[in-house]
């Protein structure tokens, strides 16, 4: 049967403190190497054209910004909504190692993330409502077990992204108008979804649902949602 706890949203469970260290010194490291001179980004500044990374707990920064911590990440929520909610493939033409492209007004932002352009961060539930996905600020969905999809390569949960879902208040984000993505689940919700998993005989996983949901067989994430190109790489 599964081993329970295994996956965490981008890393397998670790067995101490010294190996938890050296994977924030592993994920650190990979940040630097995203960064780029000063010129760049200043050259780029010029023309409101600017450059963010999303870490694998769904935080936004500047790409520049150096370390990339809770303390240096950007935290309004109005807009984290505002900047997520304009969040879709880069089909610019320009900066193509930058995968996703958020338009805001005149300004051109490029982000290479760390695994997905949407991290869901939080998964509320209440007896009243059906479970939901947060991600941004206050940008909201339904969970569906259905939806879940597993990449064996790196061991990170995922959930689909819903073709016309929406945030607080309804709003629908660009990426989920288009249908077809996928968003990381944040490890530490991972880790609640990890203890209703199971992996049968044939290495199938399953997530058994709330109360009369039922089980849910777990699919493979598909090979052209794969942050191989550009993500961080998992640490072996």
């Amino acid at each position: 049967m599964y081993n329970r706890g295994r996956y965490r949203g981008g890393y397998r469970q670790q067995s101490s403190k010294s190996s938890s260290k050296s994977e924030t010194q592993y994920i650190e490291q990979w940040q630097q190497t995203c960064i780029q001179d000063n010129e760049f980004y200043e050259t780029h500044a010029q023309n409101r054209t600017y450059f963010y990374s999303i870490d694998l707990q769904g935080r936004l920064f500047l790409e520049e910004t150096s370390p990339k911590n809770i303390a240096t990440s950007l935290k309004s929520p109005k807009f984290l909504d505002f900047f997520f909610s304009r969040l879709t493939r880069n089909a610019t033409g320009s900066f193509p190692s930058y995968p996703f492209f958020s338009p805001c007004g005149p300004e051109k932002n490029y982000i290479r993330p760390a695994c997905q352009g949407v991290v869901f961060h939080d998964l509320r539930t209440a007896a009243a409502a059906p479970p939901s996905l947060v991600w941004g600020g206050s940008l909201t969905q339904t969970f569906d077990p259905s939806e879940l999809a597993l990449c064996s390569r790196t061991g990170r949960i995922y959930h689909r992204l819903f073709l016309g879902g929406g945030g607080e208040g309804g709003r629908r984000t660009k990426m989920q108008k288009t249908g077809g993505e996928f968003g990381l689940i944040k490890s530490s919700v991972a880790g609640v979804l990890a203890e209703r998993i199971d992996v049968d005989e044939d290495g199938e996983a399953w997530f058994q649902g709330w109360e009369g949901e039922g089980r849910f067989r777990i699919k493979e994430l598909p090979e052209e949602c794969s942050s191989e190109e550009w993500g961080l790489p998992p640490m072996v």
